[in-house]
C-alpha cells in the first residue's frame, strides 16, 4: 500500500501524465499541420503540369482562375514558399515538443517504488 501512496504522491507521476496529455495534443496538432500543409503546397507546384488540361479548374471559385502559365507559375512560387514555411513550422514543433519533454521527463522526484 506504501509503494501505491508513494507512487500516488510522487510529482514525477503527475508530470510525466501531463507529458502524455501535451504530447496528445501536440501530435495531434503536428498531424493535421503535416496533412493539411504538406498536400497543399505539393498541389500548388504541381499546376503548372495540369493548368491547361480540359475539364480542370485551378483556381478558387469565383475570385480567381488560373488559366496562364504566368499565372501557374506563380501558384507555384506561392507552393514553393508555403512548403518552405510548412517545413520550419513542423521544425518548430518538433523543437517544442523537444523542450516539453525536456521540461516534464527531467530526472528529479525519481524515487524507487
Amino acid at each position: 500500500m506504501s509503494s501505491v501512496r508513494s507512487l500516488l504522491t510522487s510529482s514525477a507521476t503527475w508530470t510525466s501524465m501531463l507529458f502524455l496529455f501535451l504530447k496528445f495534443v501536440l501530435g495531434t496538432a503536428s498531424f493535421v499541420l503535416v496533412s493539411v500543409l504538406g498536400p497543399l503546397s505539393l498541389g500548388f507546384i504541381a499546376v503548372p503540369l495540369y493548368y491547361d488540361q480540359p475539364d480542370v479548374f485551378v483556381g478558387i471559385t469565383g475570385v480567381v482562375q488560373v488559366e496562364t502559365l504566368p499565372d501557374a507559375l506563380g501558384v507555384a512560387v506561392v507552393g514553393f514558399l508555403l512548403l518552405v514555411v510548412s517545413l520550419h513550422v513542423f521544425n518548430l514543433a518538433a523543437r517544442l515538443s523537444g523542450r516539453i519533454a525536456k521540461a516534464l521527463l527531467a530526472p528529479g522526484d525519481l524515487r524507487p517504488v
